[in-house]
């Protein structure tokens, strides 16, 4: 893994935990861009790794096709959508809803970084 996946994945996993931590403190606007903010880490750094393009959101969309070619057993992009409501519907997510949108982003987190490849 380059440099800067790794950094990629090393802040995303992070973000991830600052995005619990900030639900269980009811800060559900805050909760929830940590919680994008974990996923699109995790996209930048298998994109960095693989050398594909990841300049815009469309991106994260291609590369969950790409995932999930290469996977039989995860729906990345039911994993991306989860993570979508985080970025577009902070404002109106309830609590419960963002928890379970969190967890869904914790199994993007973890199936993006089973497949990156370990440091050199």
């Amino acid at each position: 893994m380059n440099a800067a996946a790794l950094d990629c994945a090393v802040r995303g996993r992070s973000r991830l935990a600052e995005a619990s931590f900030e639900l269980a403190n009811g800060e559900i606007e805050r909760a929830c861009e940590s919680g994008w903010n974990a996923a699109e880490l995790l996209f930048t750094a298998i994109a960095d790794e693989r050398g594909w393009q990841r300049d815009v959101h469309r991106h994260f969309y291609d590369i969950a096709t790409r995932l999930d070619e290469e996977l039989d057993d995860m729906d990345i992009h039911a994993l991306l959508a989860c993570a979508g409501q985080l970025r577009h519907s902070s404002d109106f997510l309830a609590a419960d809803m963002v928890g379970y949108c969190l967890v869904k982003v914790a199994e993007l987190v973890a199936c993006i970084q089973s497949m990156l490849t370990e440091p050199d």
